[in-house]
C-alpha cells in the first residue's frame, strides 16, 4: 500500500490501519487491493497467535447515526469474519459505540472543528447503538480516547471536556471492554 496502509504492535495488540479515503489510490472495496492486504494480514496475525487483540482503524465509519450524516456503506467489511476484535474509525464529530454480530465498531471523532449530534433514534438494521453522544438536545463536548490493552482485555476510555466558567468540567464514559 506504499504507506497508505500498514499495521503495527502495541503490547498484545495488533492494529491495521486503511485508507477509506473515496478519492484516493485505494478502493475502499474490500474485495480489491487493500481488502486483499487485511485479510491476508489478519490471517497471518491470527495463524501465528501472538496477537491477543486485532483493531482496525480507518477514517470513515461504517456505521453512524450522526444527525445529518450516515453510514460509509463501502467500508462495511467482513471485519468479523476476517477476524477483527474491534473496529475504530472517526470522521463524524461525535462518540457513538456499535455492535454487529458480536464485533464492536467505535466512532471517535470529538476532536473535531465542530461537534454533531447523535440521533439515537435511528436504527441501522442488523447494527446496535451501545452508546451515542451528544444526542440531539444535548450540548456537546470535545474528548479524547485512552486505550489500555493487556493480555486478557482490552479497555477504551472516552473522556470528553467543558469550559463552565473559568474551571473545566470533564466526563468520562463507562469504558468499553473487549
Amino acid at each position: 500500500g506504499e504507506g497508505r496502509y500498514y499495521e503495527f504492535v502495541k503490547g498484545s495488540a495488533r492494529f491495521f490501519v486503511i485508507n477509506s479515503n473515496p478519492n484516493g489510490p485505494d478502493s475502499r472495496k474490500f474485495t480489491q487491493a487493500q481488502g486483499d492486504w487485511l485479510r491476508e494480514a489478519m490471517r497471518k496475525s491470527k495463524a501465528e497467535g501472538k496477537d491477543v487483540f486485532r483493531v482496525v482503524c480507518f477514517h470513515h465509519p461504517p456505521y453512524s447515526v450522526a444527525k445529518d450524516r450516515g453510514p460509509t456503506v463501502d467500508m462495511q467489511w467482513p471485519f468479523k469474519e476476517w477476524g477483527a476484535s474491534l473496529v475504530l474509525s472517526g470522521h463524524d464529530h461525535t462518540y457513538q459505540v456499535f455492535e454487529r454480530r458480536g464485533l464492536r465498531y467505535v466512532v471517535n471523532g470529538l476532536g473535531g472543528d465542530s461537534i454533531y449530534k447523535v440521533d439515537t433514534a435511528r436504527e441501522l438494521p442488523g447494527v446496535t447503538l451501545v452508546k451515542g453522544f451528544p444526542e440531539i438536545g444535548k450540548t456537546g463536548q470535545f474528548g479524547a480516547m485512552r486505550v489500555t490493552v493487556n493480555e486478557q482485555e482490552m479497555k477504551l476510555f472516552m473522556t470528553t471536556v467543558k469550559k463552565v466558567g473559568g474551571a473545566w468540567e470533564k466526563t468520562e464514559f463507562e469504558p468499553v471492554v473487549i
